[in-house]
């Protein structure tokens, strides 16, 4: 990949894993845990959410190397389960609430732009950030720790907190593992083009 792609790749990764922690941050403070807030994660500020490894080297190696591209991550969001009512339950919605984020904002960049004419480059820039920020949003989905998907699976299945402890790094390895095969990449790229296209049709793109 090109250097260019690559820093334009950041330039959208940034504000979309912004507003994926943020959502976090937000869903916590209406179910009772001001936490996130406390530390000042309850903003759309980049700088209280990016981590410079985990936002800006890792995923620009990666693409670079025309790898793990879209491999990244943010400085978490502390959250303090023991302030919701149900436990489980709001963990749950907390968790959720960051990929549903990132549909919502594909939503609103679709819907921005839908007034640019079809030819512009910034109309399919739109297209790129929205494809971008609903593929994240699925790959958080994927049951394993440490990603969003995990916590309502662990609370349905009441698989206890132990059981995420003891794979340690394992759960990095076995989510790199399954980025790269083809089936997953396959499912996540194929269920990312149907939601972009309902998204488009929704706003009449």
């Amino acid at each position: 990949m090109s250097l260019a792609n690559t820093i334009l790749f950041i330039l959208m990764f940034i504000p979309i894993l912004t507003f994926h922690e943020a959502a976090h941050a937000w869903a916590a403070h209406m179910l009772g845990d001001d936490t996130a807030r406390y530390q000042g994660r309850l903003t759309l500020n980049p700088i209280a959410h990016v981590d410079l490894l985990g936002t800006i080297i890792v995923p620009a190696i990666g693409f670079l190397l025309g790898g793990f591209g879209l491999i990244g991550w943010g400085k978490p969001v502390p959250i303090d389960s023991t302030q919701f009512r149900n436990w489980r339950r709001d963990d749950s919605l907390v968790a959720l609430a960051g990929p549903l984020a990132n549909i919502l904002l594909a939503l609103i960049v679709l819907f921005a732009a839908r007034w640019i004419p079809v030819n512009n480059s910034l109309r399919d820039l739109a297209t790129t950030f929205s494809f971008v920020s609903v593929f994240l949003a699925l790959f958080n989905l994927i049951p394993i720790p440490p990603l969003d998907g995990w916590h309502p699976v662990k609370h349905l299945f009441r698989i206890p907190e132990e059981f995420e402890q003891r794979g340690g790094w394992w759960w990095l390895i076995l989510m790199l593992v399954l980025i790269n095969l083809h089936p997953v990449q396959l499912a996540l790229y194929n269920g990312t083009i149907l939601i972009v296209s309902l998204l488009q049709k929704a706003v009449f793109f």
